[in-house]
This record gives C-alpha cells, sequence and structure tokens, in this order.
C-alpha cells in the first residue's frame, strides 16, 4: 500500500477464540482494477464469514486548500488532488447530458476530460473502438455518468452475511507549493474535521450501505522538517492523528473502524502512529508488514561513470541480505515489535504481499569495460507462473526466486524491456508462494494469535495461488497434521507442504549416539503446543494437550507433569540452537513417531 501499489488488496481474516470461527475467511480490497479477477473468483466469497474492503475514497486538498473527503473517480477535486483513482466507479445513467461537435485539436481524452467523463465510458457511449480516430465535425454524444455501486451489490448478494467496507486513502507527502498533506491535515480544527471529513465519511457509509471504514493513511511522521511551518504544527502529530481517530470513532455509531499502520522494524520507520492508543480505539489494525527494501545503488566514485549514478547496482547486498518483498524474518520481527509497543494480536491483521517484484538485469558497455544495473518492476503471478525458471528455490528466507536468462525471454517480452545502449541479462522474479503464504499463516497468524492476515492485491493474482490461499485458510485440526523431518534437511513437510525448521537460520535434524535430535519448537507449535525458553536456567518447557514437560540442556532427567523421567540423551547445544531429543519428548506428548532407516525421515502424527 505505498504510492506505487495499485489500488486495492485481498484480505485474508483468521478468526480465533471461542466467539469466532477458526475457519479462514478472505476478505477483499477492491479497486478498479479488480473487476475482472473478482468475476472469475467471486464464488469463493459466499462464505458467511467474507468481507470486502472497497478502496473508493480519498482524502485530498480541495481549491480552497481545505483537506477534504471525496470519493470523486478519475478527476481530480484540484491541481493538488493526483489520486484520483481512489474514487467510485461511474457507469453510464439515462439520457445524455449533451451533443459536443469535435473540434479541431479535440482528443477523445481532452473531450472526456472537459466533461470529467471517464474516456473509456466515453468512447463506448460512442461505440468508438479506436480513440485516435474522431474527426473534426463529427458529433459525440455526452452521456449523463452515476456512481456504479453493482460489485459492492453483487457482493452483498453473493454473501448476504458479508460485511461491504469503504477504504479511504490518504498519503503524507509535499506538494508542489511545498505544504505538506499530513500538517495540513493534523492541524485542521476539529469542527473542520467534523465538517469536511468525518460527517461526509458517516454520510457515505449510511448512504451507499457500507459497514464500516478502512483509514489506509500512510507516511505519518511524529514530527516532519518543514521550515514552512511553525514547531508547533509541524511537531506532535502523532498525538493529533490520535485526537482525529478518537473523533472519527466517536461519530461512527455502529459502523466499525480499521486503520493501517506501518513497521516499526525498518530503519526510519514511520513513527506518527501511536500504536496502543489506536489498538484501543479501533476495532483492527492492519499491519503494513511488507515495507521492506534493499538494493544498493550506484553513488558517484571517481571509477563510476556517470551514466550509472543512481541506478540499482544490487538488489540483496550482503550489509541487509533481504530481497525487495517480505522475508519472514522481518515479518516475524515486525509482529512482535508491534505487540511490545501494544498493539493487541486478537486486532491484528498481518499484511502481504503477492504481487511479484520483477528485477530486470541489464549490462551496459561504458569505455570498454561492462557494469550491470536492474530495473524494479512489479507485476502479476500470471507472468511469473507462465516461465519455466532453471531457478526456482524457497530461500532461507521463505520467499520463492524464479531467475529467467535472457535466451528463455520471447522477443516480445524483450521489445518490452528493452533500453536502447543496454542488452538484457536476465530477469528474476521475487514472490510470495503458496508454501511461503502458509508458514506466515502457521507460524505467525495462527501462533501468536493474531485476528487475521492480509495478502495485497486482488487483480495480480493467479488461478494456483487463490486456489492454495483459499484451501490455506480452511478449518484446520491439529489432529489431522503429519509432520515428515529428514535428516540432514533444513525443511519439514507438514500435510503435504515444505516449511523450514528453523526459518532462515539453516538448522537441520541431526543425529547422536542413534538419537535424531531436532530444535523442537516449530514442531510443537505446528502441532499447538506452546514452547517456552529459559535462557538463565538452560530449561525448556513445552506443553501440548494437558502434558507439560521441562528439560535442563545437557541433563538426561525430564519432568513430565512433576514426575522426573530418564532419558537416554539429553538436550545439547549446537550451533547456537538447542537440541532435543525428538522420539523421547514426542511419545511423552502422546505422539507417535515413525523412523525410515532407508529414506531417513521421521514421521510424525498426533
Amino acid at each position: 500500500m505505498k504510492n506505487l501499489h495499485t489500488i486495492l488488496t485481498i484480505l485474508i481474516i483468521l478468526l480465533f477464540g471461542t466467539a469466532l470461527s477458526s475457519a479462514g475467511s478472505i476478505n477483499v480490497f477492491y479497486s478498479i482494477d479488480s473487476s475482472t479477477e473478482f468475476d472469475n473468483v467471486k464464488e469463493v466469497f459466499s462464505n458467511n464469514q467474507n468481507n470486502m474492503y472497497f478502496q473508493w475514497a480519498r482524502l485530498a486538498r480541495n481549491n480552497q486548500d481545505i483537506i477534504q473527503f471525496t470519493t470523486k473517480y478519475s478527476f481530480g477535486i484540484s491541481k493538488f488532488d493526483n489520486r484520483s483513482e481512489y474514487g467510485i466507479p461511474y457507469k453510464t445513467g439515462d439520457g445524455i447530458r449533451e451533443e459536443y461537435s469535435i473540434a479541431s485539436g479535440d482528443t477523445l481524452s481532452s473531450i472526456a476530460s472537459r466533461y470529467e467523463v471517464p474516456y473509456k465510458i466515453l468512447g463506448e457511449f460512442n461505440n468508438i473502438s479506436d480513440y485516435n480516430s474522431i474527426k473534426i465535425g463529427k458529433t459525440i454524444k455526452i452521456p449523463n455518468i452515476v456512481p456504479d455501486l453493482s460489485r459492492k451489490d453483487e457482493y452483498k448478494k453473493i454473501n448476504k452475511n458479508g460485511d461491504a467496507y469503504l477504504s479511504v486513502f490518504f498519503d503524507a507527502a509535499d506538494y508542489s507549493d511545498k505544504k505538506n498533506s499530513a500538517i495540513e491535515f493534523l492541524n485542521m480544527r476539529e469542527s473542520d474535521w467534523k465538517k469536511y471529513i468525518i460527517d461526509p465519511i458517516r454520510e457515505t457509509l449510511d448512504t451507499l450501505g457500507f459497514d464500516g471504514v478502512v483509514l489506509d493513511f500512510e507516511g505519518f511522521r511524529d514530527t516532519i522538517e518543514n521550515s514552512r511551518y511553525s514547531v508547533d504544527k509541524r511537531t506532535g502529530l502523532k498525538e493529533k492523528y490520535t485526537k482525529f481517530l478518537t473523533n472519527l470513532k466517536n461519530n461512527l455509531g455502529n459502523k466499525k473502524l480499521l486503520v493501517v499502520i506501518h513497521p516499526t522494524n525498518v530503519p526510519g520507520y514511520f513513527d506518527g502512529y501511536d500504536i496502543p492508543k489506536i489498538s484501543k480505539i479501533s476495532d483492527s489494525i492492519i499491519l503494513m508488514a511488507y515495507d521492506f527494501q534493499s538494493f544498493e545503488r550506484y553513488s558517484a566514485s571517481n571509477d563510476t561513470p556517470d551514466e550509472l549514478i543512481g541506478k540499482i547496482k544490487n538488489i540483496e547486498p550482503s550489509t541487509w541480505g533481504q530481497p525487495y518483498t517480505q522475508p519472514y524474518d522481518k515479518v516475524e520481527g515486525a509482529v512482535n515489535e508491534a505487540i511490545s509497543k501494544g498493539a493487541a494480536a486478537e486486532k491484528m491483521l498481518l499484511g502481504i504481499n503477492i504481487v511479484p517484484v520483477k528485477w530486470v538485469r541489464y549490462s551496459i558497455s561504458i569505455r570498454n569495460k561492462t557494469y550491470y544495473y536492474y530495473t524494479y518492476n512489479r507485476t502479476s503471478l500470471e507472468e511469473v507462473e507462465k516461465y519455466t525458471s532453471i531457478a526456482e528455490v524457497t530461500n532461507g528466507h521463505l520467499i520463492t526466486k524464479k531467475h529467467i536468462p535472457a535466451n528463455k525471454l520471447s522477443e516480445e517480452e524483450k521489445a518490452k524491456l528493452k533500453i536502447d545502449g543496454s542488452q538484457i541479462d536476465s530477469v528474476e522474479y521475487h514472490y510470495e508462494s503458496p508454501q511461503s503464504i502458509e508458514q506466515k499463516y502457521e507460524r505467525i497468524v495462527k501462533l501468536k494469535n493474531l485476528q487475521g492476515l492480509t495478502v495485497w492485491r486482488l487483480g495480480t493474482g493467479s488461478p494456483r495461488i487463490w486456489d492454495s490461499l483459499f484451501s490455506i485458510y480452511e478449518s484446520k485440526s491439529s489432529n489431522g497434521t503429519k509432520i515428515v523431518l529428514k535428516i540432514g534437511s533444513p525443511m519439514m513437510n507438514v500435510n503435504g507442504t515444505d516449511s523450514e525448521i528453523d526459518p532462515g537460520r539453516g538448522t537441520v535434524p541431526i543425529i547422536s549416539n542413534s538419537r535424531t535430535l531436532v530444535p523442537i519448537r516449530s514442531i510443537i507449535e505446528v502441532l499447538g503446543g506452546k514452547v517456552q525458553w529459559d535462557a538463565e536456567k538452560a530449561v525448556t518447557t513445552l506443553s501440548y494437550g494437558n502434558t507439560n514437560i521441562s528439560l535442563t540442556v545437557s541433563s538426561n532427567v525430564m519432568i513430565v507433569n512433576g514426575v522426573s523421567k530418564q532419558s537416554d540423551t539429553a538436550p545439547q547445544i549446537v550451533n547456537g540452537r538447542t537440541y532435543m531429543p525428538l522420539r523421547f519428548l514426542l511419545e511423552n506428548l502422546g505422539l507417535n513417531v515413525e523412523w525410515n532407516p532407508q529414506a531417513q525421515t521421521v514421521t510424525i502424527t498426533p
């Protein structure tokens, strides 16, 4: 949900607790670009837990220099409003507004802008297939247009028990006149908030039948350095935003409020969100946990040609070691930090991004020396899946990569990517696979009892990813869990899906004195148990069902429900990780363990 993102997100909310169902539900952020994929997958929204979020509104600066709420689509409310894609789509209404005689210099686009009618609607209404074919002196009919709520109505018809929410976008940024959008908004009088933003939001929710609002307000900081403003106006912005949220919530009545927050485990993170207060005020918070970038640009130096300065040199520099997407360890860290800062886990929705990153690597010869640089692009999973890769792997950070050499690209694709003076070397995709998403669900959402998972975005998926996503969030019972481990492999197979035993660390099961030892936490947690580590005493406590086991490093004595038992193998530290005797633990927890000596695998079932 950064500026370079398009307008919609898929929100997958998994409900927990006694009052909520444990079955997964899929809740979609919908926008103008979503219609085709909505038509392809809409039948899955018939489940009565599903909700849909329509990203059809924004805050924008008007001609009176006031920040206001608007749902106007395709055309800005002022020269400062450049995010008009966040609006309610139009359709043709009854009759025509007038007939216009085409003059010299007119184009379909210029006529559409003059009458504020989307040019595609104008072309279709006048049966114009070639938008460049209009002729001087011909007459074009200007239709009346009305808001098109058909997708929302269709969704409500499909899912009578599902909720429809209105999502409102706003971004902290400097305008062309150097005023700052966030400072202007957060220093409005409370009466102006109510007049220009809060009341219009509530009226729109009521009039159009929305069940709540999602605030996708991004890039906020507590202090913004802008010399146009006095210190009191450009500081203390976090508290001012909290005050706005309080005012909004107090005026929503029975309508729900969802608020987007940024991760805090990134350098220079956006600190304008009072996480504990937002968690208390809102009905849900959306942690946008894909705000992780890592690449290195060419900088000015004696040996860097001027043509390369500013271009992307490396996409995984050693200082970060992360691709430009959401690696597991960063995502887990973002959740842990949000909770530690006061976010209620049961209110948190974890953001995941399925939009693939497409890195195109080019070579260029400058003064008889070859250099390489990358360009950054976003694409769809359908594009990624059409290639057979020479290197398709889920790496240590649980992000799938696919590397395509230039000779495997079609001539059509090469033509699209062509840059004069440079040669295409290869294309590399970084993207979430069904396996990596399921791991984030199993190990973060489920184990930390989050409210759910959001996936960005509908419109860039593929049948494979949606089929996988929908199956992931079906109700899962730990009684049906099957785990397969292989000696020497860092992966474990859970119900047919591979995942890392110890994400990002490459930890593998080992055999010591004819006994299999593993870091036990992931296995127990996947089965629905809990593991606690007391570093001071070097004691691990495992809980599963009605059984509790305490183990001490280097001790063969283990306490099972208060009773001392002797194991022939003691827990030990290997490469900084605590390894446990697998069979003793699992059998004392009432689990089944099968060893296949030929395959060197261990199968665990309840």
